[in-house]
């Protein structure tokens, strides 16, 4: 079985973004206040810089010959590239910026129930609750 907690603590590489280590959120309350809010639209803020940068760095770079398979159309496996995975990530920050903005951050996408600050600690953009991300529910909510 999937476990989307394999620990407490978030991955330290981001080779992908040029080096370095994963930026920490800090400790949120067990009901999340209004700082902890602050400090979650902060760190995704950094986040989104830091993806767009990579990114930049990574469309600017000269393309490897395996690029040549793309662009004659074969496009198997070509949205696992580093690219993609990226702008999958920035998908998912923007989305989350967007459910902070809205009042709606911490709620799940697929049930309405509450995403527990834990998850939302490990996984800022986090959009589902720890039982629709264990079962892979992916139905947004009806309301």
């Amino acid at each position: 079985m999937f476990d989307p907690f394999p620990t407490d603590e978030p991955p330290d590489d981001l080779s992908l973004l040029g080096g370095g280590t994963a930026p920490r959120l800090p400790a949120l309350t067990p009901s999340l206040g209004p700082g902890d809010l602050a400090r979650i639209e902060r760190f995704l803020r950094e986040q989104r810089a830091e993806l767009v940068a990579g990114i930049a760095r990574l469309e600017a770079a000269p393309r490897p010959a395996g690029d040549a398979r793309r662009a004659s159309g074969d496009t198997r496996r070509a949205d696992v590239t580093p690219l993609a995975v990226l702008r999958g990530e920035l998908d998912q920050t923007d989305r989350a910026l967007a459910r902070l903005a809205g009042g709606t951050y911490g709620n799940c996408v697929a049930c309405g129930g509450a995403v527990s600050p834990r998850r939302l600690a490990i996984l800022p953009a986090a959009e589902r609750c720890d039982a629709c991300a264990r079962s892979g529910d992916r139905r947004p909510a009806v309301h």
